[in-house]
């Protein structure tokens, strides 16, 4: 009687935790051009405002032949390798600023940008719950909740989203 309480003492707290605030939607348009944009859209699904950080910095060649453009994103993009999810390093390292936005409830932002490389990608964001337009980016409280994208394919020559 005591582990079954216990049990679903634990399976009520994993449901009731496992209701997302924000969520990454990628467009599910067919494969593209791998050097093409890919367009994700941060989205608060709850009814509380949510602050993540933008790392200012980034370009991105946005139009082949153009010159490159300025795509800050709030994404850590993270590619597949021998199993293990590892974070790939395409912005600036050093140098680089990032800034709190905050996104009332129902509320959107799109990140457009370019990858720039092939592989099996997904897209990590760290939120905070509340409206925090005075958080420190470069230090930034411990206790943030993620957002996963769906994974992604890019290829040489080509993307395609998995969903």
């Amino acid at each position: 009687m005591r582990c079954s309480f216990r049990l679903a003492l634990l399976l009520f707290a994993s449901a009731t935790g496992a209701v997302a605030q924000a969520r990454i939607v990628l467009p599910t348009r067919g494969a593209v051009d791998a050097r093409a944009e890919i367009r994700p859209q941060v989205v608060n699904v709850g009814d509380k405002p949510i602050t993540f950080c933008v790392q200012l910095g980034q370009v991105s060649l946005l139009r082949p032949g153009s010159a490159y453009e300025s795509t800050p994103i709030p994404f850590v993009v993270e590619a597949e390798s021998a199993g293990r999810w590892r974070v790939l390093m395409i912005g600036p390292d050093i140098g680089s600023v990032r800034r709190p936005a905050v996104l009332q409830p129902g509320e959107s932002d799109e990140f457009p940008f370019v990858v720039g490389t092939a592989g099996h990608l997904r897209l990590t964001l760290s939120y905070w719950i509340g409206s925090l337009p005075d958080l420190n980016c470069s230090r930034a409280p411990k206790n943030a909740k993620k957002a996963r994208s769906h994974e992604f394919v890019l290829a040489a020559d080509r993307v395609a989203v998995e969903e």
